[in-house]
């Protein structure tokens, strides 16, 4: 399940205010990562937090 590229901005936009965050292809979704620690992941248009 690919993951929305508007989506993916839509939400990226949303975190702006977590501040620098590592982002990245996840199983063919996309991931947000906070130093080291994965806390978010888009699979098609659902974002789950962890």
């Amino acid at each position: 399940m690919n993951a929305n590229p508007e989506f993916i901005d839509y939400v990226k936009a949303l975190f702006v205010p977590l501040g620098e965050l590592k982002e990245g292809k996840f199983f063919g979704g996309f991931a947000f990562k906070s130093r080291v620690k994965q806390f978010a992941m888009i699979m098609g248009n659902t974002v789950f937090l962890c």
